[in-house]
């Protein structure tokens, strides 16, 4: 089952979200602030119903009755200054176990939220290297009809693999 978050859910979103952290590359880098971590599912969980910027998604997958993965996104304008709004994708997890429908349902319903609001003109879904094997997701954003539009580069400016030679 797929289903909106509630202010309830904010203890296992924040679960989730530590979950996510440690198998992530910010593990031992960054550490989580955990009142801006519960402010931002918070705002999340508020900003479901609008329509405009600042509007969310945030809908916890459940398995066998337990939650298995989440998928949250942000409703904002084109190029950030535009009349028109995108919608990007901010966090999609699966729990340890959980089935390959989890994903794939959160996303189809993902999707399905952002073509409900007139207002959005482009629907977008990311990866990046935050998390082992993250790649893999690629093909399936392409099965959906998604193609790619660019590229991230980063530089770690906290380690010496982030220093220019």
């Amino acid at each position: 089952m797929i289903r909106p978050a509630t202010f309830l859910d904010i203890g296992v979103l924040t679960a989730m979200l530590h979950e996510m952290y440690a198998r992530s590359k910010y593990a031992g880098r960054v550490a989580i602030k955990p009142k801006l971590a519960e402010q931002t599912l918070m705002a999340m969980v508020a900003g479901q119903g609008q329509h405009g910027p600042q509007g969310s998604f945030l809908h916890i997958a459940e398995q066998d009755g337990k939650p298995a993965g989440f998928m949250a996104g942000v409703l904002q304008p084109i190029y950030f200054i535009g009349d028109k709004l995108e919608a990007q994708d901010a966090f999609l997890y699966a729990r340890d176990g959980a089935k390959a429908s989890v994903t794939l349902r959160l996303i189809d319903a993902y999707i399905e939220w952002a073509l409900g609001n007139r207002r959005v003109i482009e629907i977008k879904l990311s990866w990046n290297d935050t998390l082992p094997g993250a790649e893999r997701i690629a093909a399936v954003y392409q099965r959906k009809g998604f193609e790619r539009i660019g590229e991230i580069y980063e530089m770690r400016v906290d380690t010496a693999q982030g220093v220019a030679a």
